[in-house]
């Protein structure tokens, strides 16, 4: 090989063996569940859930963190404004431990 060649099948190689470790790295799913509020205290909420055939009926439980994107009816909303009866949408992650963490709470006033 050149002089030439050798630095850009080096760079070539890092390159390629950066973009394939990338790829590889695990990225957490966000899974989306819908339903309506059973309760919420103490930073946990329980969701009824009613859009999905394989889990319709299910009780899901929540942790709901600071981190927590929370609206009411389109608006920013806290914890304290969710209420059982409401439908919401959450957009939660599994944690280390496999335990559902809430990343985004949709609610919607009961009618």
């Amino acid at each position: 090989m050149s002089g030439r060649t050798m630095p850009a099948t080096i760079v070539f190689t890092f390159v390629m063996l950066v973009a394939a470790m990338l790829l590889a790295t695990p990225v957490a799913a966000a899974n989306q569940y819908r339903g309506t509020i059973k309760s919420v205290e103490d930073g946990k909420l329980t969701l009824i859930v009613t859009a999905t055939a394989d889990q319709e009926g299910q009780e899901i439980t929540f942790s709901v963190t600071e981190d927590c994107k929370i609206t009411l009816d389109g608006e920013e909303a806290k914890e304290t404004d969710l209420k059982k009866g409401q439908s919401c949408t959450v957009t939660a992650e599994k944690d280390d431990q496999g335990a559902l963490v809430a990343k985004g709470i949709a609610a919607r006033s009961a009618q």
